[in-house]
């Protein structure tokens, strides 16, 4: 009976384990997401000047053979088909044959984790513990079911990170290209040259949104379109500000100027932001690592002296 106590209160202690490694997992994903988007940056500055040229960039894998798989792959449904190519437009990946390589991707994984999980890790770990057994079972299914979901996701933010963070020095061009003579669709298409390097997420974008216009494109739509890719809340009020100006006959360049300098102003205050939560998180992550482990090692054995004590009532 004692051996047994031990065995559940080992089990539970596992899925503790577990779901706050879940949540420190994606706690954590800002943080990865932000270090990625620096290091990449910090990288050869000549590899980065050919992303622009590439605006039209697919998953990395030949689906040649997977079109005669295409009623399979793709979903028969419109709406789940729409919202599938949008967040795929959203991760950076526009090609129509995307979708059918993201799908062929998400059921191997989800196979693999499921015949990894159930058949080779349980026949591998055949001597391990039973709860130990359980906690790598759900973590390769939560991985193979989740992780490509998540990877698209995870490439969305890094993508917002990169718009977000090239945006203000952007405007400021803009402002500059208005005020020296240039025409708001000349002036975004000098912009997309000054920044590739810099920025090239964000020049990737803006270069979109110069060729939607260069055929003809409703500026305000190709603009809506660009806010709605990046996700970024300071380019959704950046078109704003250009409709209520066309709107009300107001210069475009004195409302960049006004909106200019509340970018530089908020874009210190979220410096100050990030900088005054570190105390804070660092105090967090912390507690989450010292008092749970302390709780268990404190209460466990009164709890299984509990349990044997009414189990021994009981029998």
């Amino acid at each position: 009976m004692f051996e047994n106590d031990i065995n559940i209160t080992f089990i539970l202690a596992q899925i503790f384990i577990f779901a706050s490694v879940i949540l420190i997992f994606y706690s954590a994903r800002d943080l990865i997401i932000a270090r990625m988007y620096t290091s990449r940056r910090l990288q050869d500055k000549s590899k980065k000047s050919s992303a622009i040229e590439n605006t039209q960039q697919g998953l990395a894998l030949d689906n040649t053979k997977l079109k005669r798989y295409d009623k399979y792959l793709t979903p028969d449904d419109q709406e789940k088909l729409s919202r599938l190519r949008r967040a795929l437009i959203r991760g950076g990946y526009r090609k129509p044959s995307d979708v059918r390589v993201f799908n062929a991707v998400r059921i191997v994984s989800s196979f693999s984790a499921l015949f990894l999980g159930v058949v080779i890790f349980p026949m591998a770990m055949q001597n391990s513990p039973i709860y130990l057994i359980i906690t790598v079972m759900l973590l390769t299914l939560v991985t193979g079911f989740f992780g490509p979901k998540f990877w698209l996701d995870r490439n969305f933010q890094y993508r917002k990170l990169g718009a977000q963070e090239g945006f203000p020095d952007a405007l400021d061009l803009i402002l500059v290209c208005i005020e020296a003579g240039h025409g708001f669709d000349q002036a975004l298409n000098r912009v997309v040259k000054e920044i590739k390097i810099s920025s090239p997420i964000l020049a990737e974008e803006l270069q979109i949104v110069v060729r939607e216009l260069s055929v003809g494109k409703n500026r305000y739509d190709a603009l809506g379109d660009f806010a709605w890719r990046t996700g970024v809340d300071d380019i959704s009020s950046f078109i704003t500000v250009i409709k209520q100006a066309d709107k009300f006959g107001v210069s475009i360049a004195d409302a960049l100027r006004v909106y200019s300098s509340e970018m530089r102003d908020k874009r210190y205050m979220r410096a100050e932001e990030k900088a005054n939560m570190m105390p804070v998180k660092l105090a967090l992550g912390a507690i989450m690592f010292t008092v749970p482990p302390a709780i268990i090692a404190m209460v466990g054995p009164s709890i299984i002296m509990i349990i044997r004590h009414l189990a021994g009532a009981g029998s």
